[in-house]
């Protein structure tokens, strides 16, 4: 799992130096997390004065972007074969696993390369339809641990 996911720690001075430390080979289906160079509400690290454009610009491509946590954030490369749904599932399922507090969002944004703009590309309406379809999927565990989830024998054929 490590080989999938690479690290992008940025200080605002990086951007606007135009560093070579932007010069990154992103790979299709990597994730990159992105955070500060203190790792400390390092989500608002997207917000860096062209530091979107300027990965974008080295992928030749549009950028996901993955609400984490407030410290960081997760980008791949949009390759056109995982859908913005698809993700979104992903960091609904993420977030499930987070303290609210450190809680973004569930939807997923998209920073379009050609056009030069941040978007949100997921809905919020589906939002909710997902998240609701995702709970009910998991299997429910209360605070000690227990399953809380009924499962009928009928379903899962007979005891052995």
């Amino acid at each position: 799992m490590d080989e999938m996911i690479g690290r992008l720690i940025f200080g605002l001075d990086d951007v606007e130096q135009d560093s070579e430390s932007l010069e990154i080979e992103f790979e299709p289906y990597k994730m990159y997390v992105l955070s500060n160079d203190t790792k400390t509400d390092g989500a608002a690290a997207i917000l860096y004065p062209g530091l979107l454009e300027k990965l974008a610009s080295n992928m030749q491509s549009n950028i996901f972007i993955l609400p984490s946590s407030e410290h960081e954030t997760l980008l791949t490369k949009d390759t056109g074969e995982i859908s913005a749904r698809d993700w979104q599932s992903v960091v609904i399922q993420a977030n499930q696993q987070l303290f609210s507090q450190d809680i973004l969002s569930d939807e997923v944004y998209c920073y379009d390369y050609q056009e030069h703009m941040l978007k949100m590309v997921t809905d919020p309406e589906q939002t909710k339809e997902l998240r609701a379809q995702l709970q009910q999927m998991c299997c429910c565990v209360d605070a000690t641990g227990a399953n809380t989830q009924e499962y009928e024998e009928e379903d899962y054929g007979e005891e052995q």
